[in-house]
Order: C-alpha cells, then structure tokens, then sequence
C-alpha cells in the first residue's frame, strides 16, 4: 500500500493530544498537576479560614469554587495542552524547523513502512511498531513511546479499515 500524505500544525496537534489521552504516563503528570494546584488551593483555603470569620456561607462558596476549579481543569485539559503545543510548534518554526514532515509517501512493504520525505528515505521494521492509536481523523504508528507515523484519514483513500487491517497483522506476528 502506498499513500501520499500531507501533514499540517492541526495533524501534529491532533497527534500530541491522543498521546497525552492514551498513555498511563501522561495521565499521571495530569493527575500529579491537579493534585499540586489543589494543594494550593487546599493551602489558600486554610489561610482563608485561619484569617476570617467561619460562617457556613462564606466557606461553602469556597468549597463550591473549589470544586468548580477541579472540574475546569479536568474539562479543559485538552484545550490547554493544545495551546502548549501550538506554542511549542511557533517556537520550532522561528528556528526554520518543524517537529514533522509536511509532505511525504508511506510505502507499506513486507518487513517495513518506508517514509520518503524532502530529507530522504526513512525505513522502519514492524518490530519497532508498539501500538496503533486512533482518533476521529486520524491513524498513529506508534514506533516506541513518543514517536508515530501521522496517518490523516482524508490521505488514505477510504482504505483506512484495510491499513488497520494489514498493520494489526504484522503487530500480531511481531508479538
């Protein structure tokens, strides 16, 4: 099989996301950043009462602000990361660099995916493949923990389930 695919920031963005969804690593961080800002919260909130009078109003609208601020942050997790990553693709590009290629031919060979991009001819066995991640428009051939051949649906010409398919064969053979 061979596809020629284009890459943009939204393809590379999309990428970053799924992986910091899907990784148990990732959650963590996430988990072990919510619970340092609920700290301070928790910090804010005993200065607050040590400080203050103590009615059962004034603390159950902290309380309430409280828990609004940890369903914020778990609801715009997403959104706030895809801003850290745009920001680090704006700081990527002003070096004249970008973290991905914008144009390039995957070859689906036997024993190899073969990427061809302005910089030359990449091979990678199916060994190296660990996973296969999947989103709305996208396809990810996790090659180790952090890297990935970017599928974008609308390269693959309706034959996404055949790809799927073909590389979840060579996973199973691999394993």
């Amino acid at each position: 099989m061979k596809f020629h695919i284009t890459l943009n920031d939204e393809d590379y963005i999309a990428f970053r996301i799924c992986l910091c969804l899907s990784t148990p690593a990732n959650k963590r961080m996430f988990l072990i950043g919510l619970l340092k800002s609920s700290i301070f919260y928790c910090i804010i909130f005993y200065c607050f009462l040590v400080f203050t009078e103590r009615d059962k109003f004034t603390i159950g609208i902290f309380i309430a602000l409280f828990v609004v601020f940890i369903i914020d942050n778990l609801i715009s997790y997403e959104n706030t990361s895809r801003k850290y990553i745009r920001k680090y693709i704006e700081n990527i590009k002003k070096e004249g660099k970008l973290p991905y290629y914008t144009e390039s031919i995957l070859e689906f060979f036997g024993k190899e995916i073969q990427e061809t991009s302005a910089f030359g001819v990449r091979c990678r066995k199916y060994s190296d493949v660990t996973r296969i991640l999947r989103d709305e428009e996208h396809i990810y051939v996790m090659i180790g923990a952090l890297e990935a051949v970017i599928l974008p649906l609308r390269c693959l010409e309706g034959k996404e389930n055949e790809l799927v398919e073909f590389l979840n064969g060579k996973l199973q053979k691999n394993s």
